[in-house]
């Protein structure tokens, strides 16, 4: 999801803001929700709060908020993304995915060879 920026309403923690503001911009409900690191975006002078989110996959509803959203295979994902640089939040919540879904491979694949 390419979002402009979003932001906290009062009384809401950065979880709570996350969740509704996915269901909000693309129309899409997390069961579940990690912190996954604060970012700074110099760009926009701006700190990020990055979370990883898990859902069901459906169709996007967006907001005129939201440039471009897309359902992406993860092994895919650096071709929709700008490339590795110290701004680039979008980059480094990735690399955590990625090293996040790397681990629970092969904790499913010790347990299935104990298993046998």
């Amino acid at each position: 999801m390419h979002s402009r920026h979003a932001q906290a309403c009062p009384g809401e923690n950065a979880e709570e803001a996350a969740m509704r503001e996915v269901k909000e911009e693309i129309g899409i409900e997390l069961s579940s929700l990690e912190f996954a690191g604060t970012y700074w975006f110099k760009k926009n002078n701006l700190l990020m709060i990055g979370f990883i989110g898990q859902a069901q996959k459906c169709k996007f509803v967006t907001s005129n908020e939201v440039d471009s959203a897309d359902w992406v295979p993860c092994d895919k994902v650096p071709e929709h993304i700008y490339p590795d640089m110290p701004d680039n939040a979008a980059y480094k919540i990735y690399k955590k995915y990625s090293a996040i879904i790397q681990k629970k491979d092969k904790q499913i694949f010790s347990k299935a060879f104990l298993e046998i």
